[in-house]
């Protein structure tokens, strides 16, 4: 807070003194976020489940794709969702949860392209899940088995920004949906992630049913 308000003031400060500012700003900023990143994923493994519903899974995947379009373009990336045939299940999820989900891992993929790339998106054939494709470089051996431990960084992998927090708040959200996440990945290829959420168990298929027919 104390540096937000020098930095709007700048009570004498030459140039060298305000980009000095300036850098402290952004790394307190950056600590911050980090911090609360941290705070998440703690969150996210201690608490006890709840705000769950039972819910289809497409329209969060078309609500992340019309949120991130933008980001995509700024990146020279092409974003699409693609269309599928398989029924749209319903599951019990945490819907914001699950859109933070999908955003991580879109954000990831956009990360990891090369402009003029295109990153895909859509229900795996089950209905049960969804799939991240991206075209970009693979991911590299040394990040493939800590992928979902925090603070794991490829030091070759495209994705270099943050703290390596994002992909262990994914994995915690995955867990909490008592779900799976898995990975393809080959060098020069490109990345697939996939994530399956269980089926509804036989007591909320009763209950979904006997809702649907009052």
């Amino acid at each position: 807070g104390a540096l937000e308000v020098l930095d709007a003031q700048k009570p004498g400060l030459d140039d060298a003194k305000t980009k000095l500012l300036r850098l402290a700003l952004r790394n307190a900023q950056r600590i911050d976020e980090m911090v609360a990143d941290i705070l998440d994923v703690e969150q996210l493994r201690a608490e006890e489940p709840s705000g769950f519903a039972v819910a289809p899974l497409a329209p969060l995947l078309a609500r992340v794709i019309e949120a991130l379009t933008s980001y995509a373009e700024d990146h020279g990336v092409g974003l699409k969702l693609k269309p599928s045939d398989v029924p749209n299940q319903l599951l019990r999820l945490h819907e914001g949860r699950v859109e933070r989900l999908v955003s991580n891992l879109v954000t990831n993929a956009i990360k990891a392209s090369a402009q003029g790339g295109t990153v895909e998106l859509g229900l795996t054939t089950r209905g049960r899940g969804f799939y991240v494709k991206d075209e970009g470089a693979g991911l590299p051996h040394d990040i493939q088995k800590a992928l979902f431990k925090p603070f794991a960084r490829g030091d070759t992998y495209r994705v270099n920004e943050g703290y390596g927090l994002g992909m262990s708040i994914v994995k915690a959200i995955v867990d909490q949906h008592l779900g799976e996440i898995t990975f393809e990945t080959a060098e020069g290829e490109g990345t697939t992630f996939l994530v399956d959420f269980p089926a509804l168990n036989s007591s909320e298929t009763a209950v979904l049913s006997e809702g649907l027919s009052e």
